[in-house]
């Protein structure tokens, strides 16, 4: 082992218990706190001098591991951001075709009591006329349904673009 491997195990073993607190302020999940752990190492590894400059050890250590802790959150809240738009997409679009049903039926109720021979009582005309108007309204609702979805489909990928890139 080298001098700066010996240092740098020399300052995890004196200032584990400030790293672990600062872990442990983010989580309180022993798997996730021992990857934060992994990560803050990494972190100060890579910051570590060659030489003895450092006058102020724990202050750096937990600037460091507070650094990283707020990184990794961060990180983890944007990808559940994500992940809960795309179910709430895949809901909306379920939802949509429940509330399109009875529109349908309506339509076609009244469709097949015109070709039964009923035609000219009130009561068909109505439902021909409501089931027209509800092909209309369904209609519209649909197209107004798929622009938004497409906006919002496109709005995730814009995000999960950015995840990737930041990685």
């Amino acid at each position: 082992m080298d001098y700066k491997q010996k240092r740098f195990e020399q300052m995890v073993n004196q200032n584990k218990g400030t790293i672990y607190t600062v872990c442990y302020m983010f989580s309180k999940d022993s798997d996730e706190v021992a990857d934060l752990f992994q990560e803050t190492l990494i972190n100060l590894w890579k910051g570590m001098p060659e030489k003895d400059e450092i006058s102020n050890i724990k202050g750096r250590i937990y600037r460091v591991s507070l650094n990283t802790c707020i990184s990794l959150n961060r990180k983890k809240k944007s990808r559940l951001t994500v992940a809960e738009k795309i179910i709430k997409y895949k809901r909306f679009g379920n939802n949509w075709l429940k509330l399109s049903i009875p529109f349908l039926v309506l339509w076609v109720i009244g469709f097949f009591h015109y070709l039964s021979g009923n035609a000219c009582s009130d009561f068909t005309h109505g439902v021909i006329y409501g089931g027209i108007v509800g092909l209309a309204v369904g209609l519209t609702l649909g197209i107004i349904n798929y622009r938004q979805s497409m906006k919002r489909i496109n709005g995730i990928l814009k995000q999960i673009d950015e995840m990737k890139e930041e990685q």
